[in-house]
């Protein structure tokens, strides 16, 4: 899958680290990122989608270069530690419908 939304569309905030974008459970708005020293993206995964597209240069537009995105700090959030660490240690890309209560 190229496309996921762990968060089914909720409000969780994703930011651009050094070399990756992820998922910050402490970081709520551009300030807080800011402060953090990371680039604050937005609410959805598909604002990291947008983000990636505005701002790759012409060389990954023509290589069809993907945003690296790290979702083990949603796992971890979101799952208990076991099932979290399978997630991470596939590396696989798992798609949710809705966020799991």
């Amino acid at each position: 899958m190229r496309i996921v939304d762990p968060d089914g569309g909720e409000g969780e905030d994703w930011v651009l680290g050094a070399d990756s974008y992820y998922w910050d459970p402490n970081i709520h708005d551009e300030s807080q990122a800011l402060v953090a020293g990371v680039g604050y993206v937005g609410k959805t995964l598909g604002n990291v989608m947008t983000h990636f597209k505005d701002n790759r240069n012409l060389l990954d537009w023509f290589r069809g270069t993907t945003p690296s995105i790290n979702y083990s700090s949603f796992y971890k959030s979101e799952f208990s530690p076991l099932i979290s660490d399978i997630l991470i240690s596939s590396n696989y890309n798992i798609f949710f419908i809705a966020k799991t209560v």
